[in-house]
């Protein structure tokens, strides 16, 4: 059991990441599009 919910932790910080990344992708793109305006 506690393998099982190892491994769940691990996808659940995998997704985080992946959710951070993205937002930061994100705001640079923003950022980009303000500055050039």
């Amino acid at each position: 059991m506690p393998k099982i919910l190892k491994k769940h932790l691990n996808q659940s910080i995998m997704l985080m990441v992946i959710f951070i990344d993205l937002n930061m992708f994100f705001i640079g793109i923003k950022r980009i599009d303000l500055s050039c305006e």
